[in-house]
């Protein structure tokens, strides 16, 4: 049996659990494996630094509000992991989480830009180490760089 429900159901159901704990829910997939479905979800604190007794603590609680949640049939595999160092950050809201924090971009055009992510906007990208902001449609993605 699969679980007859959308990815943006879930996120409803899920941001307040994830949110409530005091983490940020970074992501929602939910994906066919053989007669299972699977939901895997990206969770972080902001700023980064999620631990596993954290992704333990917000995997139980998010497990208990999918079985409470009456819209929720079907057999599922829950998997809840942190966005990790490599990443790949490609909307504004992803990039603001790691304002403060070192970014290497990689650009469309092939190019790398690394330095300070300073302010985010939804069409710009400030480091503090450029004196131009960055498009972002000009960015295929970034990553924390460490």
């Amino acid at each position: 049996m699969n679980v007859s429900l959308a990815k943006d159901e879930f996120e409803t159901t899920i941001r307040p659990v994830v949110e409530g704990l005091g983490f940020d829910l970074v992501g929602v997939k939910v994906a066919r494996t053989g007669r299972r479905s699977v939901v895997r979800i990206l969770a972080d604190l902001p700023g980064g630094g999620i631990g596993l007794a954290d992704c333990a603590r917000i995997s139980r609680a998010v497990g208990v509000a999918l079985e409470e949640a009456q819209s929720v049939t079907g057999s599922f595999t829950l998997e809840l992991s942190s966005p990790g160092l490599d990443w790949h950050m490609e909307a504004p809201d992803d990039f603001k989480r790691y304002v403060g924090q070192k970014v290497k971009l990689q650009m469309q055009d092939g190019g790398i830009i690394e330095g300070t992510l300073t302010d985010v906007s939804d069409q710009f990208l400030s480091l503090a180490d450029t004196p131009d902001s960055v498009p972002l449609d000009k960015v295929k993605y970034g990553t924390r760089n460490h």
